[in-house]
């Protein structure tokens, strides 16, 4: 199914000058644990290639389809809606830029050539301030 759908978006998305597909904007949310996109911490993808792989989710197993860091780094524009107080261990370390922030999946995510945008409701910003 990775490769299926790694073709898929070959051939729906515009690749600039033969490099990776680039959607214009990736919209992501992140987990309690920084996992985002089903990148989950201390998890490698299965059967990958450069544009998607299958994860399985920590606590239920569940295989769940995935792109890559690579793929959605490629993007134009990558946003992250997060939402709840839980969130903001991970969130202050990921925008601090500290080593522990390096084991949150999210923190890999550094569109190449585009922009990154944070939108965080009342409750993970509140928690937030208390971190940074």
């Amino acid at each position: 199914e990775a490769a299926r759908y790694a073709q898929e978006i070959r051939l729906n998305v515009p690749a600039p000058r033969g490099k990776l597909p680039r959607f214009d904007w990736v919209l992501l949310g992140m987990g309690d644990d920084g996992h985002t996109a089903s990148l989950f911490p201390g998890q490698a993808l299965a059967d990958q290639n450069d544009l998607c792989g299958i994860a399985k989710h920590p606590s239920s197993g569940q295989q769940r389809l995935s792109f890559t860091y690579e793929l959605i780094n490629a993007a134009g524009h990558v946003a992250f809606v997060v939402t709840g107080a839980g969130k903001a261990v991970p969130l202050a370390a990921i925008i601090r830029g500290v080593p522990e922030g390096q084991k949150f999946p999210a923190s890999r995510i550094d569109p190449r050539s585009g922009t990154h945008t944070w939108y965080l409701d009342s409750a993970a910003a509140g928690k937030l301030s208390e971190h940074l």
